[in-house]
């Protein structure tokens, strides 16, 4: 049974294709063994943390405090 990190490799695999071949990074079969291997439970996925942040710009000439 696939994890839902494999779900999220293989469609990330997927969508990214056609710039993996075009820019020479991979070739189909490449591709194809690496889907396979996703599906076969074969490798040991992670992902690097995902950190994010949100803010705003102080204003340049904030209100007088009264």
């Amino acid at each position: 049974m696939e994890s839902p990190l494999d779900r999220l490799e293989a469609a990330t695999i997927r969508h990214v294709r056609g710039e993996l071949l075009a820019a020479g990074l991979a070739d189909d079969a490449e591709i194809d063994a690496h889907l396979a291997a996703i599906h076969a439970g074969k490798l040991d996925l992670t992902l690097a943390p995902l950190i994010s942040a949100w803010g705003r710009r102080p204003a340049e000439h904030p209100p007088a405090l009264v």
